[in-house]
């Protein structure tokens, strides 16, 4: 298995790829080489395994440097022993670095969000809109603010998809992707989006074997 560096554009990835190991989520920070003292202020500062879980692996890909190889060799150590999620992220990762042929079917559609959407986002109820917000990459204090700023949740989850799009930073496959992270599992909201806003349909699929049709012209 390649040793590549992750960064911090990986943490939604290593989220999910970890998301059923969060509850041992201070063990699994041990095991990457996080100290005590570390484990224990994170502890204290957040309240919700989603958070600290969140928190302690954006801590290991900054400040500690992470691959794939270190998450793996963790997950396997005796702390831990979860063999099966190792050889599964290991067999994913292997599948990704060896795959020659991706075609993307959001590009086209797929443009920065502005205010002007969020009369769109209006209609997407999320109800684990905080854990949205930390997989958008929103700082865990402004939406700690947030939430103390606003009385109900739809007008928390609009704040914060606000705050999101103000960053510049924000497309509907981000939150997509976001949705369908095995922390949120929210595919039926996902598809809805997908069909709606991408134009794509979600039961279409891929074959990278089967060589693709010459354009007309």
């Amino acid at each position: 298995m390649k040793s590549k560096q992750l960064s911090v554009e990986n943490l939604c990835e290593v989220l999910e790829a970890t998301a059923e190991v969060q509850r041992q989520w201070e063990e699994l920070g041990i095991a990457l080489g996080l100290d005590r003292t570390k484990l224990a202020e994170i502890s204290q500062t957040h309240p919700s395994i989603l958070q600290r879980h969140y928190h302690s692996m954006r801590f290991w890909i900054t400040d500690i440097g992470a691959s794939w190889r270190s998450l793996v060799c963790a997950l396997r150590c005796e702390l831990l022993n979860e063999e099966i999620l190792a050889k599964k992220i290991e067999t994913d990762h292997e599948r990704k670095s060896s795959r020659v042929h991706v075609k993307v079917l959001v590009t086209q559609n797929d443009k920065p969000l502005t205010a002007a959407n969020l009369e769109d986002l209006k209609t997407v109820s999320i109800v684990e809109w905080k854990a949205v917000g930390l997989l958008l990459g929103i700082h865990d204090g402004i939406l700690e603010s947030i939430q103390q700023s606003h009385s109900s949740s739809e007008e928390c989850q609009h704040a914060m998809l606000e705050c999101w799009i103000n960053t510049g930073q924000a497309y509907w496959s981000t939150l997509v992707e976001a949705l369908i992270s095995p922390l949120l599992g929210e595919e039926e909201i996902a598809d809805e989006i997908t069909k709606q806003y991408l134009k794509v349909e979600t039961d279409e699929q891929f074959d990278p074997s089967k060589p693709e049709e010459p354009q007309q012209g």
